[in-house]
Order: C-alpha cells, then sequence, then structure tokens
C-alpha cells in the first residue's frame, strides 16, 4: 500500500504552467525570459529555465506566473525550502491565487496538515471545482483522522474526474467506507484501483478486509494468499487469513494458523487474543485465560484484554475475578477507554451483581447504579444493557421496572454477533478482537423465560 510520501507524489502531477496578469507591466524581454524559461521547464532542462525565470523576476519581482513556474523547477531538483519561498511570495502577491495554494499544500499536507488545509480552504472558495485541491484537503483530512470531513472531499474529487488522473483516490475512499463497515463499496472502490494499479499489492489486502467484511469470506481467504504468495509470513495478512478462517467455522485450518503466528512472534497480543477466542468457542477456557494473559503482559495497556479476561473468567464462573477485572477497566480514566468499553464493563458487572447464582456475589442496588450508566453511556438504544437493567430490578424485587425494561430491550435487535472491529488510523487499517460472550439480551431465548420469571415476581438466575 502506498506511503503517505508516495502517495504526494502521486498526486504531484506537476504545477500546471499558467499565465497570468503581472503586476507589472512586462517589457519585451521580461516576457520572453518567461516564455523561454517555461519551454525550458516542460523540456526538463530545470537549471536552464532556473535561470531564465531569475531574469524575468530580476524585471519583476512581482511576476506571479514566473514564481510559481520557478517553485515547478525548484521542486523537480529537491529542493523543497525554495520552492516554497517562492509559493509563498506568490501567495503574499496574490493571496486567492489557487494554483499557487495548491502548490504550496502539496508541500505540507503530510507533515503539516492544518496549514495545508487552511491554503486548500482558500483554493476551493476561489475555484469550487478545483479537482486536485479537494483531493489534496480529502488526503491531509484523512491523514489527521477526520474521516468524516475526508469523506465529500474525495468525492467531489472523484465526481469531476480527478480519479482518472489520481486512482488512489478510490483507494483512500476504500478505506473510509471499510471503516464506516461499507463493505460493499470499498469493494467497488478497491476494485477500480486494482484495475488502475494491478501489481499493488496492497490493494490486494485492502480487498480482502472488505470482502471479509462484506462476509465473502472465501474470496478474502484468496486475496490474503495472492499476497502472502508475494509476502510470505506478512503478519497483519496472516493474522486477517487466520480471522476469516475462524469465522468460517474452518476451526482446525484457524487454530493451525494462530499458532503459525505466535509461533513466527511470541509477542503477537492480537494473534493470542484472537486465540483465546478461539478457544473459547471449543470450551477451552483455560487455554483461552493463558492466551489472554500472554496477551496483558505484552501489551498490559490494552483496555479490550483486560475486558477479555473478565468474559472469560465469567463464562468459567470465576466471579471474583472477572468482577475485578470489570473493575479495573469501570475506573480507568475515561481518556483511556471507548464508551463502549466503559459501557461493556458496567453492563458485565451489573449483570452479575444482579443474576448470579452464588448469592455474595450479588447486589441489587450496585446492579442497577451500574446497568443505569450502562443505558445512558449507550441513550438506551442497545438491548444487553436494558435486559442487564431489567435483571438488576428484579433483583431489588422492582418487577414492574423489570418487565418494562425487559420489553424494551425485546423491541431491539441483538447487536450483530461479530467480536471484529476495524480502525482506521492514519492511512493504516488494523484489525481487533473483543472475545464475544453470550451476554445480558444477546441470547434472544433468555428475555422470555426472564419475562416469565418477573410475571411471577422472581428474579433471574443466569445459570449457563
Amino acid at each position: 500500500m502506498p506511503t503517505p510520501r508516495a502517495c504526494r507524489s502521486l498526486l504531484a502531477v506537476g504545477f500546471l504552467l499558467v499565465i497570468l496578469a503581472p503586476t507589472r507591466a512586462d517589457d519585451a524581454g521580461t516576457a520572453e525570459e518567461r516564455r523561454l524559461g517555461r519551454a525550458s521547464l516542460l523540456g526538463k532542462n530545470y537549471d536552464e529555465a532556473i535561470n531564465h525565470f531569475n531574469k524575468a523576476l530580476a524585471s519583476n519581482p512581482d511576476d506571479v506566473a514566473a514564481l510559481i513556474d520557478r517553485a515547478e523547477c525548484w521542486s523537480s531538483k529537491g529542493d523543497e525550502n525554495r520552492a516554497v519561498g517562492d509559493l509563498t511570495r506568490a501567495i503574499e502577491v496574490e493571496p486567492k491565487n489557487a494554483k499557487a495554494r495548491v502548490g504550496r499544500a502539496e508541500f505540507w499536507v503530510e507533515r503539516e496538515g492544518d496549514r495545508a488545509i487552511a491554503d486548500l480552504d482558500v483554493a476551493i472558495e476561489v475555484d469550487p471545482k478545483n479537482a486536485k485541491a479537494h483531493a489534496l484537503r480529502g488526503y491531509a483530512r484523512f491523514g489527521r483522522d477526520d474521516l468524516d470531513l475526508a469523506s465529500p472531499d474525495f468525492d467531489e474529487a472523484i465526481r469531476l474526474g480527478y480519479g482518472s488522473e489520481m486512482p488512489e483516490l478510490f483507494l483512500f475512499r476504500g478505506m473510509l467506507r471499510l471503516s464506516r463497515n461499507d463493505g460493499a463499496g470499498a469493494i467497488r472502490d478497491v476494485d477500480t484501483a486494482i484495475r488502475a494499479n494491478p501489481d499493488e499489492l496492497g490493494l490486494l489486502l485492502l480487498r480482502g478486509f472488505a470482502r471479509f467484511l462484506d462476509k465473502q469470506d472465501e474470496q478474502a481467504i484468496g486475496d490474503c494468499d495472492r499476497y502472502l504468495e508475494a509476502r510470505p509470513g506478512d503478519p497483519q495478512t496472516s493474522l486477517l487469513r487466520a480471522v476469516i478462517l475462524q469465522r468460517a467455522k474452518r476451526t482446525a485450518e484457524a487454530k493451525q494458523a494462530f499458532d503459525a503466528i505466535i509461533e513466527q512472534n511470541p509477542d503477537d497480543a492480537e494473534a493470542l487474543n484472537f486465540r483465546a477466542s478461539l478457544a473459547l468457542t471449543k470450551g477451552g477456557c483455560a487455554q483461552a485465560i493463558a492466551d489472554v494473559e500472554r496477551a496483558i503482559v505484552s501489551k498490559p495497556d490494552e483496555v479490550r484484554y483486560m475486558l477479555n479476561r473478565g468474559g472469560i473468567e465469567l463464562v468459567n464462573h470465576n466471579y471474583d475475578r472477572a468482577l475485578a477485572d470489570f473493575a479495573r477497566v469501570v475506573n480507568l480514566d475515561p481518556s483511556r477507554l471507548t464508551v463502549a468499553q466503559r459501557a461493556n464493563a458496567l453492563a458485565f458487572q451489573a449483570w452479575i451483581w444482579a443474576t448470579c447464582p452464588e448469592g455474595r456475589f450479588r447486589s441489587g442496588s450496585k446492579a442497577v447504579e451500574s446497568a443505569r450508566q450502562a443505558c445512558e453511556l449507550t441513550d438506551w438504544k442497545l438491548a444487553s444493557p436494558l435486559t442487564t437493567l431489567s435483571a438488576a430490578y428484579a433483583e431489588v424485587g422492582n418487577f414492574d421496572q423489570a418487565i418494562h425494561f425487559a420489553r424494551e430491550a425485546a423491541k431491539l435487535a441483538p447487536k450483530e454477533d461479530s467480536p471484529i472491529e476495524f480502525k482506521v488510523v492514519r492511512f493504516k487499517i488494523s484489525i481487533s478482537c473483543c472475545i464475544s460472550i453470550s451476554g445480558p439480551g444477546e441470547d434472544r431465548q433468555v428475555l422470555p423465560e426472564m419475562l416469565g420469571l418477573y410475571q411471577k415476581r422472581r428474579p433471574y438466575r443466569d445459570l449457563r
């Protein structure tokens, strides 16, 4: 997959040579020097072109066209400072010059995104149909992880026809769509990018991600296999392939794939975490705990691993250990975890306090408080925390509220049973696993049983 610097070179198709009305009247000699400079620039005779532009600018230091063209010469010679200097001088003379703004933004787009965006805002205000300006601004916003703002810029650049000049636009938009769980849209964009760059291996990997997201497992495995033929043992591709095998219920192959990754890198925390989830589906709680413990040792600050360990301990009926892990997550600084992670920890500790078959772990009042917090964090729109709240109210003897929230939970679709999360951060895609525990509200057969108990004025006990 192209690096940001490589992408910039793809973006940089060269400053368009422009004829601008200078602020001073040109004499014949100045105009001729500028004409000769352009001819040399087109012929890639950069030193000769610079000499001609120097003579033109000696006669008229405010000649914007000469400044922009000389900047292109400096850029082609690798002298970024002089190129930016000429473009800055051109902007001082003509602040609304779109081409100078776009040209300078190209140098800033990777490492000084805010300054690049400021230039591109001006360029687009002056020329709303400047496709290159939209492409660059989308790129700069993407680099800052402003995905919602990057998307319309990529859309507009493609609508204006810049996709044929810069096929990488389809790659970037495909990554955006992938981050929004739009697998089908991502596939369409990446296929377009592949047709333009059939030898770019990174596109195969991206399409593998997209096909996985679109539940095209066999095709996704095919893309991974083609990538691994060229780059055997690539960690990210090997992990994606193993995860796809796991979801496709090719369990033995998935186990073998995870084992191979971990043998190559015993500290690969994500592979250990995924292998733990695979062991859990086969009833191997001890193996799952061992793997997630190793993941925590490798990355002790990763909140997901603490949540996962708590979930495994819950399945294994080690309620004290599960509560300890959930409490650790709840008590973390909010800046260290996502809203969903905090809500999960709150809901699961409330579930234990409300439904644990061992009375010493139950506390109805604490369950109600924790479950209500989980519901508030999820805007009362998820079945799992609402079901937990119903169990909590039943535990404190408020069966009318228990029935109410159980019925509210029944109206909501359960969360899709997918422990896989995709993230796009600074042009990189990652996959991660939050082990899927059959928790409150996820098993649709539990709610009717719970409602029946509440109507008989009895609390629910989780004996699974």
